[in-house]
């Protein structure tokens, strides 16, 4: 029978981070914290300004919205972004398909908290 404290949380892993590895046979390794309060604000920040956005010169017909109810494809890229600046903290391992390596920094990401 599995026990409670194995479901715990690792503090240390949401604060510092953790290294995932990914793939079966073609690998690589990406280092994430955990959806800590930054992240959260991120979240929040981003879902509030793509609502502004969205809601920027609706018809009178169109039924606005808030960071609570965007479209799904504009809160899964708010998610994504937000994830990319306040969890992810290295790629390890994985390549463009031209070979150059994939490191985060150069993708405009800032992982400091």
């Amino acid at each position: 029978m599995a026990r409670l404290s194995s479901f715990t949380r690792n503090a240390a892993a949401i604060a510092d981070g953790t290294p995932v590895t990914v793939g079966v046979t073609d690998q690589f390794t990406i280092v994430t914290k955990g959806m800590t309060a930054d992240y959260a604000d991120r979240l929040w920040a981003l879902r509030r300004a793509a609502a502004i956005k969205y809601n920027t010169g609706l018809s009178a017909t169109d039924v606005p919205v808030n960071e609570n109810n965007l479209p799904p494809s504009m809160d899964d890229a708010c998610q994504a972004q937000a994830l990319s600046e306040k969890c992810l903290i290295d790629v390890q391992g994985l390549e463009n398909d031209d070979g150059t390596p994939i490191d985060r920094h150069l993708q405009g990401n800032d992982h400091a908290s």
